[in-house]
């Protein structure tokens, strides 16, 4: 893993993820692990990593031509990824924003029992909380669209969670540019972290 990394800026996010897949991958081949069946993943079996990291995503989906059975599964994630837009009333929170990726989409798709391509509903949510929540904020190309983070994330259903950093990223692409961030100290200040700058508190 160290060669892919040693050269050039890297995505924070593709690095992270590599990361815990790598951990992951040592503690299966170690037999440090314990049996989690149900879920599509290669390995049938909960590490360290998906005790910390780790919630079960499920995704539902259901054919609108034969409103056939609705088929679901589920997956053993560890990013939880929301995509930022624009409307009227200011920027939406990060709760805002994961009700809006939690919500059916349509798309077309092959249907099993219609034997054809036809217009599918799906919908996935978090099924259960992490230790340690990793949150993406995707963007797309063109002006950035402001997010509202908050220092609580407080979710129907889950456990209150405490914001302990953000990375920020400000460039053309994650492969260029600058990356920054904050995260909470003692007393519960948060401490900006910038190789451009000196270590500061943030008030």
């Amino acid at each position: 893993m160290s060669a892919e990394f040693s050269r050039g800026q890297q995505d924070a996010v593709d690095f992270l993820e590599r990361f815990l897949d790598r951990a992951r991958h040592e503690e299966v081949e170690h037999q440090r692990y314990g049996l989690w069946g149900g879920l599509h993943q290669t390995h049938a079996v909960s590490t360290q990593v998906d005790r910390l990291f780790g919630h079960v995503q499920e995704t539902r989906r259901r054919c609108m031509s034969c409103q056939g059975a609705i088929r679901s599964w589920y997956a053993n994630e560890k990013i939880l990824r929301v995509s930022p837009v624009l409307m009227d009333g200011g920027p939406l929170t990060v709760s805002e924003l994961y009700w809006a990726s939690s919500a059916p989409c349509e798309s077309c798709m092959h249907c099993p029992q219609c034997q054809r391509d036809t217009t599918h509903r799906t919908q996935t949510r978090m099924m259960t909380a992490p230790n340690v929540l990793a949150i993406q904020v995707r963007r797309q190309e063109g002006a950035r669209v402001p997010v509202a983070v908050e220092q609580q994330l407080d979710l129907p259903g889950f456990p209150l969670m405490e914001l302990i950093g953000v990375v920020y990223h400000n460039g053309r692409d994650f492969h260029s540019g600058h990356y920054t961030c904050l995260c909470r100290g003692p007393g519960g200040r948060f401490w900006s972290y910038d190789d451009t700058k000196a270590v500061h508190r943030e008030d």
